[in-house]
């Protein structure tokens, strides 16, 4: 949340991390911090460390940071989920006399003791490569993009490349002399957007396994274009 936005609203916001489980936030802002993603030191009472995912690249030993699978505990921590003893068993553990609780979250400790929130193990999916994609991180920097106005991705884990359903920008695709709907059947067209998207990535950020290598354009907007693995599913099926 940057100061501009602040400034619109005339209004002190702050960021608070928090979670059902543990009753409440675990960690807030102050109102001086206009970064994005920090979300405040850990809360009175409430205890928070970092736990290895080496499996995803996310170690306490990571350089300038230490980061890793954010765990919480503390006595405000529920005892469990109701009537669900097996998730209970797999999300919730003691340690040294402390019930802790496995968010799923992937955070980074700060030089100044702020909690930073850098990604989301389960929305974390591994190519048949190995590597491992975010969905999120992904999606958040395509989508900003000119050339398209939504996106979807989707990873096959016996593949080794990342799929992507995206709709097509109007305007750009008026420049071409085409409308959104003979663009999304248009061979030519559809391999100039997947290198123009694959070198968008690449300039901000991805690495060449994170971009996409093929692309299925189409008009479906709305709730058909979201994160749920679900959906994903169904959107690729038979796409592939």
């Amino acid at each position: 949340m940057n100061m501009d936005f602040k400034l619109f609203l005339l209004r002190t916001l702050l960021k608070a991390y928090g979670l059902t489980e543990l009753s409440g936030a675990a960690a807030i802002s102050n109102e001086y911090d206009f970064s994005t993603c920090r979300v405040g030191p850990p809360l009175i009472g409430v205890k928070v460390k970092l736990v290895n995912w080496e499996e995803g690249g996310y170690t306490i030993n990571d350089k300038p940071f230490p980061r890793g699978e954010i765990h919480c505990g503390g006595e405000s921590l529920c005892q469990g989920y109701f009537k669900n003893p097996e998730k209970t068993a797999d999300d919730f553990y003691e340690e040294d006399g402390i019930r802790w609780f496995k968010t799923g979250d992937i955070g980074q400790m700060e030089a100044d003791g702020v909690l930073k929130l850098v990604d989301r193990k389960k929305d974390l999916v591994k190519l048949s490569g190995g590597e491992y994609i975010s969905y999120g991180k992904v999606e958040s920097i395509l989508k900003t993009c000119p050339f398209i106005e939504n996106i979807c991705t989707y990873a096959d884990p016996l593949k080794d490349y990342l799929f992507a359903i995206a709709i097509p920008d109007k305007a750009h695709v008026n420049q071409r002399g085409l409308t959104q709907e003979d663009a999304c059947k248009d061979p030519s067209f559809i391999s100039s957007v997947t290198k123009e998207i694959g070198d968008y990535g690449l300039k901000n950020g991805l690495v060449k396994f994170e971009v996409p290598a093929k692309f299925y354009l189409c008009l479906v907007s709305g709730p058909q274009i979201m994160v749920s693995l679900r959906l994903r599913l169904r959107l690729v099926e038979g796409l592939l």
